[in-house]
Order: structure tokens, then C-alpha cells, then sequence
């Protein structure tokens, strides 16, 4: 979403907790198949799906296996509104909006948003840009179709399949979970201090964020159903990280679990010596192997374990299918910075 490059100087970071994010994130979370869901709270969900109204379950058949994502990406109006609170200002401000715009941002801006006016009016044409959308808004041509061919009529459904997750379970869960929010809020209150918040966020989510970094406000959330992910949003002036409580830990074990795998990481003299001659800058595979005196297959396999850690980041270098590496430099810096942290905080 575009950057609102006239945005007054920035506002402290503030940490929050956010209902209405965190309903959105439950109603994603009854959906979704995203494998990162694999095992996570499966009593709650089961129990959650029996407890929503038919029309509820309706929406659920229709996005199953191919409009999951819809939810997670009202989230986006969550930080271009601010309206963290109420779900019903939040619904409200969401139904308001131009439906063209709704489209474009719940699509991620996978598809111009001239072009989304001019397939609500050719619905069968939006199957022309399936294979052109991210992982983020990817769907069936059926799907799409549909979408666009009452493209009001799906707001409303989506809007009402997350408002009915408002259940006694969702509750009694958030009431659960509220003393271990505000516990982890303080802490991270703490730790951010002091510190620029996009780089605090990239230490948090150990990712980078390559988009503007000045805004008005910065708004830190923690959440138990967006599982182990980390997500970031930014639009009108505003920059939102949500962090996920299960990996953040108020003791530090899951921190140190994961810490340990990274280091696990760098725990070999062959993955070292990769890092160290990436460092003077991008190279290829097998340039590296012939330098290490490796077969290219094994210096794949290295790369392969510093790629899943995101140390190294590769991207094809010619129409032959030959891959550039690089350094990830903020990935190296984020994880010694989270190293000096944890070991400063005992």
C-alpha cells in the first residue's frame, strides 16, 4: 500500500493489543491450510468450526482451499485505519471504502486497480490473471470469477464469516491469554527502548522490511492465533509489526531454541567460509565451490541450510537459469544483535 510520503515526523512506538487484529487472525486460523498451522491449537479450532452459524460455514465451503487468504488481508485496513478496538468501527470503516479499492488491497495489489473495475464488469476475464498473483491472493479462475462477479456480495460474506468468530470460545480464549499478553507487552516495551523501530521489528521477526521506513506512528502487536508467523503492514503514514506470543517467550526458552538453530547454523566451517567470501559481495555456486575446492553439489546443500536461516538470499541472474548469491546482511546483523540481547537479559 502507498507510502503517505507527507506524513508529519514520526510518534513513539507504542506496543498494543489489538482485538479486532487478533479476531481477524482467529477467523484466518479457522480457515486456513497454511501448513505453519500444522498441530497449532487443533481442540480450539475443531471447536471453534462446530460453534459458527450455517452462513459462516457457507463462506468457509466457498474460500476453502482458494480465498484463505481474504482474511488476513483486511489487515491492512487495520493499520491504514488505526481502529484497533471495535470490530464494528472497524466493519464499518471497511465497508465504506470504494469496493475497486477494497478489491486492489485485499488482493495485495497483485491486480491495478483500473483493471479491477474493468473485470467486475468481465468477471470470466479476471481468470486471465491467475497465474499472475502471489501467494498472497492466489485462487482458482473459478474463484476469481465468482469473486468479481458479485464482488459486493463477497465483502459482506467476509466481513460477516470474521464478525460470527466472535464466539463465547474466542472469548473465554483471549480472556485466557490476556495476563500473558500484557506481561510480554511490557517486556517488549522494554526492549525497544531506546531503538529504531523498523530495525527492532527485523530483530523481532528476523526479516527484513524493504520498504520506506519513516511514518507517523509505529504499532507493535502480539498475537497468539497469527501462529509462528511475523507479519508487517504500512499505509497512510502508519507501520504495524505483529509478533507472534508462542515464539516470543517470556522466559526466553523459545528464544534460546531458536537462536540455537541459527547458530547451529553457523556452526560449520564450510557455511562460514560461504558467508565470509559472500560478505566482499553476490557471487555464483559453482564460482564458490571451485574457490572452496568443493563439488558444486555439496556448496548447493550449504547454501541450501543458509537460505531456509534467510543468511543468504538468491535470485536468477540470466534467462539460463543461473542463480546469483548474496549476503543477507540484515539477517547476519539481526541475528548477532538478538544474540547480545538475549545473553544481556538474564
Amino acid at each position: 500500500m502507498a507510502h503517505d510520503l507527507d506524513a508529519p515526523p514520526s510518534s513513539p512506538a507504542r506496543v498494543i493489543l489489538s482485538p479486532v487484529s487478533e479476531l481477524i487472525f482467529a477467523s484466518n486460523f479457522v480457515l486456513s491450510g497454511d501448513p505453519s498451522f500444522k498441530d497449532f491449537d487443533p481442540e480450539w479450532r475443531s471447536g471453534q468450526r462446530r460453534s459458527l452459524p450455517e452462513s459462516a460455514r457457507a463462506y468457509m465451503d466457498f474460500a476453502e482451499g482458494g480465498l484463505d487468504w481474504a482474511t488476513l488481508s483486511l489487515c491492512d485496513y487495520v493499520t491504514t485505519s488505526g481502529l484497533h478496538d471495535s470490530w464494528e468501527a472497524f466493519a464499518a470503516y471497511a465497508r465504506s471504502r470504494p469496493l475497486d479499492e477494497f478489491l486492489h488491497v485485499l488482493l495485495n495489489g497483485d491486480i491495478p486497480r483500473e483493471e479491477i473495475a474493468r473485470l467486475r464488469g468481465d468477471p470470466e476475464g479476471a481468470a486471465d490473471w491467475v497465474n499472475r498473483l502471489s501467494c498472497f491472493s492466489r485462487m482458482t479462475g473459478e474463484r476469481a470469477a465468482a469473486l468479481f462477479a458479485d464482488a459486493e456480495g463477497f465483502r459482506e460474506r467476509l466481513l460477516a464469516f470474521v464478525g460470527a468468530n466472535r464466539t463465547a470460545s474466542f472469548t473465554a480464549k483471549m480472556e485466557e491469554l490476556r495476563p500473558g499478553f500484557e506481561r510480554l507487552m511490557q517486556k517488549i516495551a522494554e526492549r525497544l527502548k531506546g531503538k529504531d523501530p523498523i530495525a527492532f521489528a527485523e530483530e523481532l521477526s528476523r526479516k527484513p522490511f524493504p520498504y520506506p521506513r519513516d511514518y507517523r506512528s509505529y504499532v507493535f502487536v502480539p498475537s497468539y492465533f497469527v501462529g509462528k508467523r511475523y507479519l508487517y503492514s504500512y499505509g497512510n503514514g502508519n507501520f504495524e509489526c505483529v509478533f507472534n506470543i508462542t515464539q516470543v517467550s517470556e522466559g526466553g526458552t523459545e528464544e534460546a531454541k531458536i537462536l540455537s538453530e541459527l547458530l547451529r547454523v553457523l556452526g560449520d566451517q564450510t557455511r562460514l567460509e560461504i558467508l565470509r567470501m559472500l560478505s566482499g559481495g553476490p557471487s555464483y555456486g559453482k564460482e564458490l565451490a571451485g574457490r572452496l575446492g568443493l563439488t558444486t553439489a555439496t556448496v548447493s546443500r550449504q547454501l541450501d541450510q543458509l537460505k531456509t536461516a534467510g543468511l543468504v538470499l538468491e535470485e536468477k541472474a540470466d534467462t539460463n537459469n543461473v542463480k546469483l548469491v548474496r549476503l543477507e546482511h540484515t539477517a547476519v546483523d539481526t541475528l548477532f544483535g538478538q544474540l547480545q540481547d538475549f545473553l544481556r537479559s538474564g
